[in-house]
Protein backbone atom coordinates (compact mmCIF):
# COMPACT_ATOMS: atom_id res chain seq x y z
CA UNK A 1 0.00 0.00 0.00
CA UNK A 2 0.85 3.32 -1.19
CA UNK A 3 2.62 6.02 1.63
CA UNK A 4 0.39 8.94 2.18
CA UNK A 5 3.10 10.53 4.51
CA UNK A 6 4.33 13.92 3.26
CA UNK A 7 7.50 13.74 2.01
CA UNK A 8 7.67 9.67 2.06
CA UNK A 9 9.50 7.86 -0.74
CA UNK A 10 6.71 5.60 -2.39
CA UNK A 11 7.40 1.92 -3.23
CA UNK A 12 5.81 0.76 -6.34
CA UNK A 13 4.44 -2.66 -7.23
CA UNK A 14 7.22 -4.73 -8.18
CA UNK A 15 9.54 -1.90 -9.52
CA UNK A 16 10.47 0.55 -6.63
CA UNK A 17 10.48 3.92 -6.35
CA UNK A 18 11.35 4.62 -10.03
CA UNK A 19 8.51 2.55 -11.57
CA UNK A 20 6.11 4.46 -8.84
CA UNK A 21 7.88 7.96 -10.33
CA UNK A 22 7.12 7.04 -13.36
CA UNK A 23 3.43 6.51 -12.74
CA UNK A 24 2.71 9.64 -10.79
CA UNK A 25 4.45 11.65 -14.05
CA UNK A 26 1.71 9.37 -15.99
CA UNK A 27 -0.71 10.65 -14.16
CA UNK A 28 0.33 14.32 -14.30
CA UNK A 29 -0.13 13.79 -17.59
CA UNK A 30 -3.44 12.39 -17.66
CA UNK A 31 -4.76 14.88 -15.31
CA UNK A 32 -3.69 17.63 -17.68
CA UNK A 33 -4.74 16.16 -21.04
CA UNK A 34 -8.03 14.60 -20.01
CA UNK A 35 -9.20 15.73 -16.62
CA UNK A 36 -8.54 19.12 -16.50
CA UNK A 37 -11.90 19.76 -14.36
CA UNK A 38 -11.03 17.04 -11.44
CA UNK A 39 -10.99 18.51 -8.23
CA UNK A 40 -7.40 18.25 -6.41
CA UNK A 41 -9.19 18.41 -3.06
CA UNK A 42 -10.21 14.75 -3.42
CA UNK A 43 -6.64 13.85 -3.66
CA UNK A 44 -5.00 15.89 -0.57
CA UNK A 45 -3.02 13.31 1.50
CA UNK A 46 -1.90 11.06 -1.44
CA UNK A 47 1.75 10.85 -2.44
CA UNK A 48 1.28 12.10 -5.99
CA UNK A 49 3.87 14.91 -6.82
CA UNK A 50 6.61 13.99 -8.43
CA UNK A 51 10.23 15.61 -7.56
CA UNK A 52 13.40 16.31 -8.25
CA UNK A 53 14.64 13.94 -6.21
CA UNK A 54 12.28 11.18 -7.67
CA UNK A 55 10.07 10.83 -4.35
CA UNK A 56 6.48 11.81 -4.16
CA UNK A 57 5.34 14.04 -1.53
CA UNK A 58 1.48 14.67 -0.60
CA UNK A 59 -0.44 16.81 -1.84
CA UNK A 60 -1.07 19.41 0.93
CA UNK A 61 -3.86 19.61 2.89
CA UNK A 62 -4.66 23.58 2.51
CA UNK A 63 -3.09 23.82 -0.32
CA UNK A 64 0.13 26.35 -0.49
CA UNK A 65 0.21 26.97 2.96
CA UNK A 66 1.66 23.76 3.98
CA UNK A 67 3.20 23.20 0.88
CA UNK A 68 6.74 23.05 0.28
CA UNK A 69 7.02 21.96 -3.20
CA UNK A 70 8.27 24.65 -5.64
CA UNK A 71 8.88 24.86 -9.66
CA UNK A 72 12.29 25.44 -9.10
CA UNK A 73 12.73 24.25 -12.74
CA UNK A 74 11.54 28.03 -13.45
CA UNK A 75 14.41 29.25 -11.26
CA UNK A 76 17.42 30.19 -13.28
CA UNK A 77 19.83 30.62 -10.63
CA UNK A 78 21.45 27.44 -9.26
CA UNK A 79 22.61 29.35 -5.78
CA UNK A 80 19.03 30.33 -5.44
CA UNK A 81 17.70 26.89 -6.36
CA UNK A 82 20.86 25.13 -4.02
CA UNK A 83 19.36 27.47 -0.88
CA UNK A 84 15.87 26.80 -1.23
CA UNK A 85 16.44 23.01 -1.44
CA UNK A 86 19.25 22.98 1.57
CA UNK A 87 16.41 24.46 3.38
CA UNK A 88 14.00 22.03 3.01
CA UNK A 89 12.07 23.25 0.37
CA UNK A 90 11.24 20.44 -2.53
CA UNK A 91 11.65 20.65 -6.43
CA UNK A 92 8.60 19.46 -8.74
CA UNK A 93 9.85 16.52 -11.22
CA UNK A 94 11.18 19.30 -14.28
CA UNK A 95 9.37 16.58 -16.52
CA UNK A 96 6.08 17.04 -14.29
CA UNK A 97 3.24 18.01 -16.85
CA UNK A 98 2.49 21.08 -15.28
CA UNK A 99 -1.16 21.58 -17.46
CA UNK A 100 -3.77 21.04 -14.64
CA UNK A 101 -5.20 24.05 -13.60
CA UNK A 102 -5.47 23.15 -10.09
CA UNK A 103 -1.69 21.72 -9.31
CA UNK A 104 -0.95 25.68 -8.81
CA UNK A 105 -2.79 25.47 -5.73
CA UNK A 106 -0.40 22.89 -4.35
CA UNK A 107 2.95 23.53 -6.27
CA UNK A 108 4.69 27.13 -5.68
CA UNK A 109 5.35 29.11 -8.71
CA UNK A 110 9.12 30.96 -7.92
CA UNK A 111 8.79 34.59 -5.84
CA UNK A 112 9.69 36.29 -3.02
CA UNK A 113 6.30 35.03 -1.32
CA UNK A 114 6.35 31.54 -2.40
CA UNK A 115 9.88 30.98 -0.95
CA UNK A 116 9.25 32.16 2.53
CA UNK A 117 5.87 29.99 2.36
CA UNK A 118 7.57 27.02 1.30
CA UNK A 119 10.59 27.36 3.57
CA UNK A 120 8.13 28.13 6.41
CA UNK A 121 6.32 25.01 5.47
CA UNK A 122 9.51 23.14 5.29
CA UNK A 123 10.06 23.62 9.09
CA UNK A 124 6.29 22.08 10.10
CA UNK A 125 4.42 25.70 9.81
CA UNK A 126 6.91 27.14 12.45
CA UNK A 127 8.58 30.48 11.38
CA UNK A 128 11.03 30.29 14.24
CA UNK A 129 12.68 26.99 13.25
CA UNK A 130 13.21 28.41 9.55
CA UNK A 131 16.80 29.60 10.31
CA UNK A 132 18.29 26.23 11.55
CA UNK A 133 17.57 24.54 8.62
CA UNK A 134 20.04 27.09 6.68
CA UNK A 135 22.82 24.65 8.50
CA UNK A 136 24.19 22.70 5.67
CA UNK A 137 23.41 26.20 3.01
CA UNK A 138 26.66 27.62 2.15
CA UNK A 139 27.03 31.43 2.27
CA UNK A 140 27.27 32.19 -1.89
CA UNK A 141 23.78 30.44 -1.83
CA UNK A 142 22.74 32.33 0.74
CA UNK A 143 23.59 35.65 -0.32
CA UNK A 144 21.67 34.46 -3.88
CA UNK A 145 19.04 33.85 -2.22
CA UNK A 146 18.84 37.46 -0.64
CA UNK A 147 19.73 38.84 -4.18
CA UNK A 148 16.68 37.47 -5.30
CA UNK A 149 14.18 38.64 -2.28
CA UNK A 150 15.43 41.67 -3.06
CA UNK A 151 15.08 41.97 -6.18
CA UNK A 152 11.49 40.48 -6.36
CA UNK A 153 10.20 42.82 -3.24
CA UNK A 154 9.55 46.22 -5.60
CA UNK A 155 6.78 43.80 -7.46
CA UNK A 156 5.70 41.81 -4.42
CA UNK A 157 5.63 44.32 -1.38
CA UNK A 158 1.92 44.37 -0.93
CA UNK A 159 1.73 41.03 -1.09
CA UNK A 160 4.29 40.13 1.54
CA UNK A 161 2.77 42.86 3.56
CA UNK A 162 -0.59 41.33 3.18
CA UNK A 163 0.22 37.49 3.17
CA UNK A 164 -0.83 34.89 6.13
CA UNK A 165 1.19 35.28 9.04
CA UNK A 166 4.10 37.15 9.42
CA UNK A 167 6.35 36.87 6.47
CA UNK A 168 8.27 39.90 6.83
CA UNK A 169 9.47 38.99 10.16
CA UNK A 170 10.64 35.53 8.93
CA UNK A 171 12.49 37.48 5.83
CA UNK A 172 14.06 39.25 8.44
CA UNK A 173 14.94 36.06 10.53
CA UNK A 174 16.83 34.26 7.55
CA UNK A 175 20.17 33.69 8.10
CA UNK A 176 21.01 35.45 4.46
CA UNK A 177 22.65 39.00 5.81
CA UNK A 178 25.83 40.35 6.44
CA UNK A 179 27.07 42.47 9.12
CA UNK A 180 30.09 44.64 9.96
CA UNK A 181 32.81 43.66 12.19
CA UNK A 182 34.42 40.18 12.38
CA UNK A 183 38.21 39.19 11.01
CA UNK A 184 39.76 40.42 8.72
CA UNK A 185 40.21 39.08 5.72
CA UNK A 186 37.58 36.34 6.98
CA UNK A 187 33.98 36.19 4.72
CA UNK A 188 31.18 37.46 7.01
CA UNK A 189 29.16 34.20 8.48
CA UNK A 190 25.63 35.35 7.17
CA UNK A 191 22.59 35.85 10.20
CA UNK A 192 19.54 36.74 11.07
CA UNK A 193 18.01 39.95 12.07
CA UNK A 194 16.22 41.77 14.41
CA UNK A 195 14.97 45.30 14.28
CA UNK A 196 15.57 45.59 17.99
CA UNK A 197 18.85 44.78 17.39
CA UNK A 198 20.42 46.31 14.18
CA UNK A 199 20.90 48.69 12.39
CA UNK A 200 21.42 50.36 8.60
CA UNK A 201 24.32 53.20 9.37
CA UNK A 202 24.13 56.97 8.12
CA UNK A 203 25.46 57.22 4.99
CA UNK A 204 29.11 57.43 4.07
CA UNK A 205 29.89 56.59 7.53
CA UNK A 206 33.53 54.46 7.59
CA UNK A 207 33.53 50.75 8.54
CA UNK A 208 36.35 50.90 10.80
CA UNK A 209 33.39 52.60 13.30
CA UNK A 210 30.98 49.78 12.39
CA UNK A 211 30.50 46.59 14.34
CA UNK A 212 28.15 43.56 14.08
CA UNK A 213 25.03 45.85 15.16
CA UNK A 214 24.93 47.07 11.77
CA UNK A 215 24.29 45.77 8.62
CA UNK A 216 26.35 45.65 5.77
CA UNK A 217 24.30 46.15 2.40
CA UNK A 218 26.05 45.69 -1.42
CA UNK A 219 23.25 47.07 -3.52
CA UNK A 220 20.30 49.75 -3.26
CA UNK A 221 17.44 46.74 -3.62
CA UNK A 222 18.76 45.47 -0.44
CA UNK A 223 18.97 48.34 1.62
CA UNK A 224 15.59 48.93 0.55
CA UNK A 225 14.24 45.34 1.20
CA UNK A 226 15.32 45.95 5.21
CA UNK A 227 13.79 48.71 5.06
CA UNK A 228 10.20 47.72 4.27
CA UNK A 229 10.86 44.46 6.87
CA UNK A 230 11.35 47.14 9.37
CA UNK A 231 14.97 48.27 9.64
CA UNK A 232 15.55 51.23 10.77
CA UNK A 233 18.54 54.04 9.74
CA UNK A 234 20.45 55.55 12.86
CA UNK A 235 20.84 59.32 12.44
CA UNK A 236 24.38 60.46 12.65
CA UNK A 237 23.58 62.40 15.94
CA UNK A 238 22.36 59.22 17.46
CA UNK A 239 24.92 56.81 15.97
CA UNK A 240 27.69 59.21 17.36
CA UNK A 241 26.55 59.66 21.15
CA UNK A 242 25.31 55.66 21.29
CA UNK A 243 28.40 53.96 18.93
CA UNK A 244 31.53 56.62 18.75
CA UNK A 245 32.02 58.65 21.82
CA UNK A 246 31.09 55.17 24.31
CA UNK A 247 34.35 54.29 22.70
CA UNK A 248 36.42 57.58 22.90
CA UNK A 249 37.86 56.40 26.29
CA UNK A 250 38.76 53.37 25.37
Amino acid sequence: EAEAESGGEVEGEGGGAGTQLLWCLRLWRLLGEEHATVDLRELEGWPLLPTAGGEAYALPAGGLGGSRVIDLAAVSDALVRGALSGAGCVALHPRASRAHPGLKAYVHEPSALAALLALRAAAGGDASGVPARFGDVGRAERRALAAMLAERRHVEEEALRFSDGNLVELLLSLPIFDVHGGSDGDAPECIGLSVKEHWLAPAETDDALLDGRFVRVARTDEELLLRFAGLGRLTRAAFLLDHVFPRLDS
